[in-house]
């Protein structure tokens, strides 16, 4: 073969074998689709009590394989309960020659929620390289815990009642648990006024010492309180009753106390009983009118 022709079909060969490699090489952003997205916000316990942010900022990077051309990220996060989750920025470019971005995602759970919950953030993403080519990245989750705070509310339709000394009243309370769980709560007289009611010749019970109740619900227990016994000739004063309740669960660092008021208005002598006194004063009255009358009867035959 002459010297030309072989010239000519060596440099085509080289040709064709460059064009060839080339191509192969070009598509490299095809194994973009390796990419990741890595959430690092490690174990998360959020507050959701009132008065709390209930948010949180969840740092992340998103990592391209492979790309030799710039490349544009969408990113997007959503929550399995239903709080409002965004990433920003939820766009990102990376110049051709970079692989690594950060974003941050905010999640703002619900004031209230349930400590038996637990949220999953999921963040998802597509890419778009400057050659046209586009993908989609694997979604990778975070798990968000719920702190459980303790609230209580206490109250009474009767807060107040009048009794005659010696009585026996009964003051029915409503316990609510304002909390995001399930509590215990422990009822008692507060120390120092079951002391100074004691001495003072008082008793009071409580229904329930104990009580179980699920979030955002209430129980009723009644306090049962009984006047001093002896004998009192006459008495006009307001006696307090205050009742402490607690949370177990918390510990007992969180409670609620709530007062209970008796006025004690007349007399009490142990063994009178004033229904006789009663009857035997109006049979007494009945018999002096009648003698009254028959006087006046026999005035008038006398005349």
């Amino acid at each position: 073969m002459p010297l030309g022709k072989r010239l000519f079909a060596t440099a085509f060969v080289t040709l064709m074998l460059t064009v060839f490699f080339v191509g192969l090489a070009e598509p490299a952003d095809a194994v973009a689709d390796t990419g990741t997205i890595t959430l690092s916000g490690g174990e998360i316990n959020l507050d959701v009590q009132p008065g709390s942010s209930a948010a949180v900022a969840i740092p992340g990077t998103v990592e391209m394989v492979g790309m030799s051309y710039q490349v544009t990220i969408t990113l997007s996060a959503s929550s399995l309960l239903g709080a409002a989750a965004s990433v920003s920025p939820s766009a990102i470019v990376l110049p051709q020659g970079e692989t690594m971005g950060s974003f941050t995602v905010m999640v703002k759970e619900r004031i209230g929620t349930s400590y038996t919950s637990a949220d999953v953030i999921t963040v998802s993403g597509t890419w778009t390289s400057g050659k046209g080519t586009s993908g989609t990245l694997p979604a990778t989750e975070q798990q968000i815990y719920i702190k459980q705070f303790y609230r209580i509310t206490v109250s009474s339709e009767q807060p107040y009642v009048e009794v005659s000394p010696g009585d026996q009243v009964f003051f029915p309370m409503k316990i609510e648990n304002m909390g995001n769980g399930q509590d215990t709560f422990v009822v008692k007289v507060e120390e120092e006024n079951l002391k100074s009611l004691a001495d003072a010749g008082w008793t009071v019970q409580i229904g329930t010492p104990k009580i179980v109740v699920e979030e955002l619900q209430h129980k009723p227990t009644t306090i049962t309180a009984t006047t001093p016994m002896g004998s009192t000739i006459w008495k006009n004063e307001v006696q307090m009753i205050t009742i402490m309740v607690s949370s177990e669960n918390s510990g007992g660092g969180v409670k609620e106390e709530y007062s209970f008021y008796v006025r004690q208005h007349g007399m009490h002598i142990p063994g009178f009983d004033p229904t006789f006194a009663i009857i035997s004063l109006a049979l007494v009255g009945a018999v002096i009118m009648r003698k009254r009358t028959q006087g006046s009867d026999d005035e008038e035959y006398l005349i």
